[in-house]
């Protein structure tokens, strides 16, 4: 927020350039509310659905929740949760803080009084809920949540942030109205955005060439927060000196933290995707060297959408798609052996893949092996696999490239992985 601030608020006499990443929107502060709701009402299908969009999953997590189950699903999805990051269900309920719903619930806090009140009495308000919802708080509260909490984390559907927020248009009519009771006032997360940031308005008025780092499976920022200012930034048509790169497989954190329970071993530390976009927007600056174009992606229900794997996909990210036995899993038997194979594409004039590991187990623990060029810009390795012990795991291929591909240079290497899962039987 503090860069968005300086990006907009300082003329050109400080910096010539920014680099922000975990782009947070003005509702920033809001997303654990909703991503509590969510857990509120999906606590005990969580590990369905992280199931469901796990490698090999049915990729359809709808279909093991019932009509309440999936309406609130939608809801939070629209709102700008990432979907593929149920799969770190247990970190997007909060569960490293509290594992139990009740303490969660109790820790966020609340509005203020005057929300609150209004919550569990005026019309429109909780009354206007589905039968089932309105039980669940009501079910809640006896439980010894506080009434303040319980209405705070229904906040988004009675306080529209404005008509930019286009994650809320689904929580309006055709003509823009908001389908539920409205409090008055700001956002209270709009407000604290303005504070933290020194005043920013997030006009979009950049006044610096500036690469903007967003990444998919970030669940505190919403990947939606990055486009909602990249909007912002096209109204103002500043948008020929921004940059937005989206990376996969990587979340809010920038360091790894094995205490909770975003594991990196499904995850990439994306520091040097950071690094690398400061070396280019120092190029960029002071030699006029156009950086990578923006990554190619579309926003369907709030969901970015990368543009399918290619060298003229954008950013800096490589791309990698794994296959077991030819397929995204594999049914096998203990004792049998599985053929691994990767694609792996670079995009145009960002550098060539200098490493590739392989985790069998997935685990987390790599083991480097040889790959092969191929023309075009693309890269493929091999490799096979016999499993033992009865089980499902999910084994996976971590890729690095680097600018000038030198092999022995540990620094601004851009990673990306794929997985794969593999049922092992009798």
């Amino acid at each position: 927020m503090q860069t968005i601030g300086a990006i907009e608020m300082n003329t050109g006499l400080v910096w010539d350039g920014a680099v922000p990443y975990i782009v947070a929107a003005p509702t920033s502060l809001g997303n654990f509310d909703i991503r509590l709701f969510a857990r509120a009402v999906l606590d005990e299908k969580g590990p369905l659905i992280a199931d469901a969009v796990s490698p090999g999953g049915s990729g359809d997590p709808y279909a093991v929740l019932n009509d309440l189950e999936r309406t609130i699903l939608r809801e939070v999805t629209m709102l700008g949760l990432p979907l593929i990051a149920w799969e770190n269900y247990e970190y997007l309920f909060l569960m490293h803080d509290n594992p139990e719903l009740v303490d969660s619930l109790n820790a966020t806090g609340e509005v203020n009084e005057v929300y609150t009140h209004a919550f569990w009495n005026e019309p429109g308000y909780l009354e206007a809920y589905e039968p089932e919802l309105r039980s669940i708080f009501y079910s809640l509260r006896d439980r010894g949540v506080s009434e303040g909490a319980l209405a705070k984390i229904a906040y988004h559907r009675h306080k529209d942030p404005g008509p930019t927020f286009y994650t809320w248009n689904h929580l309006r009519d055709s003509d823009g109205v908001p389908l539920f009771a409205q409090t008055p006032g700001i956002h209270y997360a709009i407000e604290t955005a303005m504070i933290t940031s020194g005043g920013a308005e997030w006009s979009g008025k950049i006044n610096y060439k500036t690469i903007s780092v967003v990444n998919q499976m970030d669940q505190d920022s919403f990947p939606s927060d990055g486009d909602y200012y990249r909007e912002r930034v096209k109204s103002m048509e500043r948008e020929a000196d921004f940059r937005i790169w989206l990376n996969e497989n990587a979340d809010h954190h920038d360091y790894f933290d094995e205490n909770i329970y975003y594991l990196s071993k499904r995850l990439i530390n994306f520091t040097g995707i950071l690094y690398q976009a400061l070396l280019d927007l120092s190029d960029w600056v002071e030699r006029g060297v156009e950086p990578s174009i923006s990554t190619l992606y579309s926003v369907d229900n709030s969901q970015l959408i990368m543009a399918e794997t290619g060298v003229k996909r954008g950013g800096i990210q490589p791309s990698v798609e794994l296959a077991v036995n030819g397929a995204v899993s594999a049914n096998i038997t203990s004792g049998e052996t599985v053929n691994l194979t990767a694609g792996i594409q670079v995009p145009e004039g960002t550098g060539e893949i200098v490493s590739v590991e392989w985790d069998f187990l997935g685990n987390g623990d790599f083991v480097r092996a040889g790959f092969e060029a191929l023309p075009g810009g693309s890269w493929s390795a091999n490799a096979s696999y016999t499993y033992n012990e009865e089980g499902t795991c999910f084994p996976q291929v971590r890729i690095a490239s680097q600018r000038d591909g030198e092999s022995g240079n540990p620094f601004a290497r851009v990673y990306n992985l794929d997985r794969v899962r593999v049922i092992v039987g009798k």
